[in-house]
């Protein structure tokens, strides 16, 4: 059974960010995200090389994935409600660089928006 309860971020009308990011990857990465994802609910795995919370942004993770030498980085933040982590953005990691290049910042918007409004998550499946 899963310790923590993992959410993504949606929309006002109701599309869901994460969802559609995942959706858009190559099979491979689907599976690799998805495992991750699922690892790092069922509890204490929450640091490097799994998760690393990032510098410089407020209470901003990425979850650490590679596939097919591909670095996938779905970015998110802890809460709101205890034992809650909620996928903000999805990304990826090149040359040190996030692409979107403004991912964290995009992140640190959108955990403002879902500590103000709840309605901006959906459960992940």
């Amino acid at each position: 059974m899963s310790k923590w309860t993992i959410k993504t971020f949606v929309t006002k009308r109701d599309i869901d960010i994460i969802q559609e990011w995942i959706d858009g990857l190559p099979q491979k990465a689907q599976v690799a995200i998805d495992v991750r994802i699922r690892f790092l609910a069922l509890g204490n795995s929450w640091h490097r090389p799994y998760a690393h919370k990032l510098t410089g942004y407020d209470g901003i993770w990425e979850v650490r994935v590679k596939s097919e030498r591909v670095q996938y980085r779905p970015l998110g933040c802890c809460g709101p409600g205890d034992e809650v982590f909620s996928l903000l953005i999805g990304a990826k990691e090149i040359n040190n660089r996030f692409d979107p290049k403004d991912a964290p910042e995009i992140a640190e918007k959108r955990k403002k928006l879902i500590y103000q409004d709840q309605g901006y998550l959906n459960e992940y499946c």
